[in-house]
């Protein structure tokens, strides 16, 4: 006769996890879709997928140990001791996700000419010194595209993903492309819903250029206080293109060219297929923006969810406001 095999039962209950907390819970429910991006991590293209919980089948002894991705809720589950369960380790993932690999490439600075080339691709962007700081003089471009219904999770100095507006490539090459600010700051997707301020670097590099850094807040209100120098009105204007904005083109007075690029604004959306707080598209409303403002990510935190946009649009201000990390803006990145 043989033996029935013992079967574990199935945990997927948050209220079955341990208690970590409500920032940690949903740090470790993002951390499930960065697995792919982190080194020394379980490999999602490796791992064996169903569609749902109950497709998992029987956790025993024999396989013990396995780890299945389920798609419905984009969550990775290994066989334990206590039957299926989202396996996520704090201190694995603080160890493995952060500030990325940083390639040895080599250093660009702006040229006589005003322009500078990104060694990792070998694309030249235009640069210009305003005041006692050196700014590209046009947004940054650099990584794969994904389409905006996915989310970014890969993210270092080293390789990256965008999205181009509209889902279109012809508007990376003319606005750049956008990123959450995780993506941003080279940080794994779990940081776009857990605080980061600990790994923030001075300056920080994230995604920019060797050489060059995500602006922090000081430095954006840096800009905008010596462009009000001489005439403390319509700081947005002067930093405005004077062409590509359909009502209201800039004077661009110190050749810093603000395109209106639009942004994919996201806001928190609970649905009856979402059944934990997890960045995926299921659980977010999102929409692009209309092509008429220019938004930017600075590196500055406002709380584990939001961080610090700076908006260029119609109005004279140039404006700075907490928004959810996992929304997408534009990156200019200053000269170290």
């Amino acid at each position: 006769m043989v033996a029935k095999k013992a079967e574990l039962p199935v945990v997927h209950e948050l209220s079955m996890l341990p208690k970590l907390g409500a920032t940690r819970i949903a740090a470790l429910a993002v951390a499930a879709l960065s697995l792919s991006a982190c080194e020394d991590s379980v490999g999602l293209e490796s791992a064996p997928k169903v569609a749902s919980v109950s497709d998992l089948g029987s956790c025993t002894v024999e396989n013990a140990g396995e780890a299945v991705f389920v798609e419905d809720e984009r969550m990775l589950y290994t066989c334990g001791e206590e039957g299926w369960k989202v396996e996520l380790e704090p201190a694995e993932y603080e160890r493995t996700c952060g500030a990325g690999v940083v390639p040895d490439d080599s250093v660009s600075k702006c040229g006589e000419d005003g322009t500078f080339t990104d060694s990792r691709d070998g694309r030249v962007y235009k640069c210009v010194k305003i005041g006692d700081q050196v700014w590209m003089a046009e947004n940054l471009d650099f990584g794969e595209q994904v389409h905006h219904y996915g989310t970014q999770i890969v993210a270092s100095a080293a390789q990256a993903q965008k999205y181009c507006y509209g889902d279109d490539s012809t508007n990376c090459a003319k606005y750049g492309g956008l990123y959450q600010w995780n993506t941003a700051m080279g940080f794994c997707v779990e940081y776009a819903a857990m605080g980061a301020s600990a790994l923030v670097g001075k300056p920080h590099r994230g995604i920019c250029p060797a050489g060059w850094h995500v602006p922090t807040q000081g430095e954006w209100e840096r800009l905008v206080a010596f462009v009000q120098l001489t005439d403390s009105s319509a700081a947005s204007k002067k930093l405005r293109s004077i062409e590509g904005w359909t009502d209201g083109n800039g004077v661009d007075a110190f050749g810093w060219s603000a395109l209106p690029g639009g942004s994919l604004e996201r806001q928190l959306a609970w649905g009856t297929t979402c059944t934990r707080y997890v960045v995926s598209v299921c659980c977010w409303n999102e929409a692009w923006s209309k092509l008429q403002g220019a938004a930017f990510w600075s590196a500055a935190e406002e709380d584990d969810e939001q961080a610090i946009l700076v908006g260029i649009g119609l109005s004279d201000d140039v404006k700075m406001a907490a928004v959810r990390k996992i929304s997408t803006a534009s990156v200019r990145c200053v000269q170290d």
